[in-house]
């Protein structure tokens, strides 16, 4: 049963029995659920890591992937609805770069800790979930949404938000950790791919914009 919690089984549970209690909110309900994940990760495996020599701050770390802070935009979405189409872009971009990663450049995930009570196959499973069912969540809402505008101005407002990102968690976390985040980042920054995320994020805005003109059209 330790295994079971430590690996954050329980978690699907606890999103199953929420939506069940909850009907009115599965988008909130399993947002919360994915991102718990990472949250009970580091508070059972948080000290196996040397960020820092106060080992209870490796707690942070949970907070610095791109990914995580998709999550935050999930919720800035919900509490905040014409945050919609930007919630979407990042997601997306999240989305398709980790896919990209894993089937063109054959990147898994794992733990870069080993622990006995650790199980590499949860760690991988959770990640699909956090790659793929946000998307597929902020998707649906589009789906569902009479009206969502993708314009230049919410391709302007993905872009603050990833440069957001660098610059004010990336860049300070790996200044103060030396720790990479990401292993294709690990002997230097790839400046090119930075460009090249730059042309998803306007890849992601059209394709909303797309995908917006084709349900209007089934809508009307």
């Amino acid at each position: 049963m330790n295994k079971f919690v430590k690996n954050g089984l329980h978690i699907t549970l606890l999103n199953v029995l929420f939506i069940l209690l909850f009907n009115f909110f599965p988008f909130l309900c399993t947002t919360i659920c994915l991102k718990l994940y990472t949250t009970n990760y580091f508070y059972w495996f948080g000290t196996e890591y040397n960020y820092f020599k106060n080992k209870r701050l490796n707690f942070i770390k949970q907070f610095v992937k791109f990914t995580d802070f998709g999550h935050i935009a999930s919720l800035l979405y919900y509490f905040y609805p014409p945050f919609l189409p930007v919630a979407h872009n990042i997601h997306f971009v999240i989305t398709f770069v980790y896919w990209l990663a894993r089937f063109v450049w054959g990147v898994e995930d794992t733990s870069d800790i080993i622990h006995p009570e650790l199980s590499q196959d949860c760690v991988n499973f959770w990640s699909i979930q956090s790659h793929f069912i946000p998307y597929l969540l902020i998707l649906n809402e589009v789906r569902n949404k009479e009206i969502v505008v993708f314009n230049n101005y919410t391709l302007l407002l993905t872009f603050c938000w990833m440069y957001f990102w660098i610059f004010f968690i990336y860049y300070p976390w790996r200044m103060l950790t030396n720790d990479c985040v990401y292993s294709n980042l690990k002997n230097k920054l790839p400046y090119f791919g930075f460009f090249c995320i730059n042309l998803v994020h306007i890849l992601a805005n059209y394709l909303g914009s797309v995908f917006v003109n084709y349900n209007q059209i089934n809508y009307i």
